[in-house]
């Protein structure tokens, strides 16, 4: 797979993980809101918001960010070996530029 669709992969992926953390009205819908059990104190309800709301955001955007870094890195490497190959190739910039030629017959 290229790391073109590595990359939308991993952010489509992760988005909908983020979705699923950040909005926690479903969990408490599908666990149900009962007052009579509670974890710490609080209803169910509550620290499923906050256990999954906060902590999962948390963890969801610490494994994005490790895996993020090792697609960069697969990216710099890939970009690395086409340079070394010669197929990566950026023209010189600069006063002297010899791979442009002037337009003839053409001023700004």
């Amino acid at each position: 797979m290229s790391t073109y669709k590595k990359e939308a992969v991993l952010t489509i992926g992760f988005f909908v993980l983020y979705l699923l953390m950040a909005h926690t009205a479903p969990w408490a819908i599908i666990l149900g809101i009962d007052n009579s059990v509670r974890v710490l104190g609080y209803p169910l309800h509550y620290f499923v918001a906050i256990a999954v709301g906060w902590f999962g955001v948390l963890g969801v955007s610490i494994a994005w960010n490790h895996l993020a870094d090792k697609l960069d890195d697969e990216i710099t490497s890939g970009a690395e070996a086409l340079d070394e190959e010669g197929g990566n190739k950026a023209p010189s910039a600069g006063p002297d530029a010899s791979e442009f030629e002037p337009v003839k017959g053409k001023s700004l």
